[in-house]
């Protein structure tokens, strides 16, 4: 992938544009800053990864900076004006927030625990996470942006989650120790309750909407080998889903199915307007758009 950058409709009616000659070889994940001015490209080059802070006001002549290879994760706030990482140096891998151009840095708080995965659902609160494994027990938590006070979320193994769009509630999914798959479940920021929502699927196959917080669209697999073991074996290509689009309502629990597909959803996107869900298949790395309305 050579990284040059591109538009389309998201009904698919238009040619693909290039907005940018702009090349990155060996691309491996992008974070993008949520009014899409800037990027932080992960890249192979060689044996070693590299962070690429890119920003594409101007698309034509990209401006770029090269973070630290000791990032291991990144992540911009809601508003696109901030970005939070984990500095990986030493026997530390404290969690720092900066503006969006990676100037004035400040620690956040102190970190030993290796491979934590980052998110930043409010303006005043980031989100950690362990990375998803049946084999070891995982976390989440909640952390104040001004004081890095921790607050427990969840706990288990295989725990994968997406937050709603103001960080008042979050989808999470886990696993027992044997590797099965439990029901999705949404808690609730300000009253600490948990919901059941009765839908086995991985957290990362949800995106909530816009314009109504607490509605997420999840999509889960029609069957579940139950000899497997989840999410390692699903991440490792051992099985492919074929995956049902569901409405989820995390406040009165419910899922209801809507939309059938033969597709293996991941990296699902919904516009701002909630007028399309965007999304790859898995098996064949081809993107996807839903019409919502």
């Amino acid at each position: 992938n050579l990284g040059h950058l591109f538009e389309r409709k998201a009904d698919g009616t238009s040619d693909e544009k290039r907005l940018s000659n702009f090349t990155i070889p060996q691309i491996l994940k992008v974070v993008w800053a949520s009014d899409a001015k800037r990027a932080v490209v992960f890249y192979s080059l060689g044996e070693e990864l590299r962070k690429l802070l890119v920003d594409y006001s101007n698309p034509q002549t990209p401006k770029t900076n090269f973070l630290p290879n000791s990032i291991s994760d990144v992540v911009f706030s809601p508003n696109g004006a901030s970005m939070a990482f984990i500095n990986d140096l030493n026997d530390t891998r404290n969690i720092f927030i900066a503006t969006a151009d990676f100037k004035n840095q400040k620690k956040v708080m102190d970190n030993v625990i290796p491979d934590l995965e980052l998110m930043w659902p409010s303006a005043s609160t980031l989100s950690i996470k362990t990375k998803s494994s049946y084999a070891v027990p995982g976390f989440l938590y909640s952390v104040a942006v001004s004081s890095g006070g921790l607050t427990k979320i969840a706990e288990g193994s295989g725990i994968d989650a997406v937050w709603n769009t103001d960080g008042s509630g979050v989808l999470y999914s886990s696993a027992n120790s044997a590797g099965t798959m439990q029901s999705l479940k949404f808690y609730d920021i300000k009253s600490g309750k948990t919901q059941d929502l009765g839908l086995r699927t991985i957290a990362e196959k949800c995106a909530f909407l816009k314009t109504q917080k607490n509605l997420a669209l999840c999509a889960a697999p029609k069957s579940i080998n139950t000899a497997l073991k989840y999410p390692d074996d699903w991440w490792k290509g051992k099985i492919t889903f074929h995956d049902d689009f569901f409405a989820i309502d995390a406040v009165k629990g419910s899922a209801s199915g809507f939309s059938q597909t033969s597709l293996d959803v991941v990296m699902p996107k919904i516009l701002p307007d909630d007028s399309f869900l965007l999304f790859q298949d898995k098996t064949t790395g081809e993107m996807w758009s839903l019409k919502l309305k």
